[in-house]
C-alpha cells in the first residue's frame, strides 16, 4: 500500500465513523491519551497492542466493538487500568 492510499483509506474511515470529517476532531486529545496508554502498557510488557486494546476494550462491556470505542472512553479505560494493579 503506497502513501496516498492510506490517506485515502484514513480519510474514508474519518467520514465513516459518526460523520466526523477527516481532521474534525480535536488533535490535542491525542498526547494525554497516547500518554497513558504508553504507561499502562509499560506495566504489562509481555501484551502486544492489540491485546491490550482489545482487553480494555471489552473490559466492562463484552459487546463494545472497539471501531467505534471514542477516545474519551479510552483514555478513561486507560486511567482505570493505571490506577489498579498490573
Amino acid at each position: 500500500m503506497n502513501p496516498s492510499d492510506f490517506d485515502d483509506l484514513i480519510g474514508q474511515i474519518g467520514a465513516w465513523t459518526f460523520g466526523h470529517p477527516p481532521g474534525g476532531r480535536d488533535p490535542a486529545r491525542m498526547g494525554p491519551l497516547l500518554e497513558v496508554l504508553g504507561q499502562v502498557w509499560a506495566r504489562n510488557p509481555d501484551l502486544r497492542l492489540g491485546q491490550l486494546l482489545c482487553g480494555l476494550n471489552t473490559m466492562d462491556r463484552p459487546e463494545r466493538d472497539l471501531f467505534y470505542l471514542e477516545d474519551d472512553v479510552l483514555l478513561e479505560l486507560l486511567q482505570r487500568q493505571q490506577d489498579g494493579p498490573p
